[in-house]
């Protein structure tokens, strides 16, 4: 019965922290695209996010963990981003 009761609680923390974290990011969305469409030069920001997409998803590589959730939301994540970029420098597209 304790080891219910502690399994709760932690699962009530990690419910807490995953609620905020979700939060947090959903600000910092929030915040990048009002900086995407601030932009003064939006074609020179698109060209220089293609230029560190590559890299970005290599720095995440790690074969030998089993990370696909999170490699396919930061696939998605980054592919938003992408989009935003391209609406902000190609507006009439």
């Amino acid at each position: 019965m304790a080891t219910e009761s502690l399994e709760d609680e932690r699962i009530a923390h990690l419910q807490h922290q995953l609620e905020a974290l979700m939060g947090r990011t959903k600000a910092m969305e929030y915040g990048l695209r009002l900086l995407i469409a601030a932009a003064p030069a939006p074609v020179l920001l698109e060209e220089a996010w293609a230029r560190m997409l590559p890299e970005l998803l290599e720095l995440h590589e790690e074969p030998e963990k089993d990370n696909t959730l999170y490699k396919l939301a930061l696939v998605h994540g980054l592919k938003v981003i992408s989009d935003q970029l391209r609406t902000a420098a190609h507006p009439n597209n």
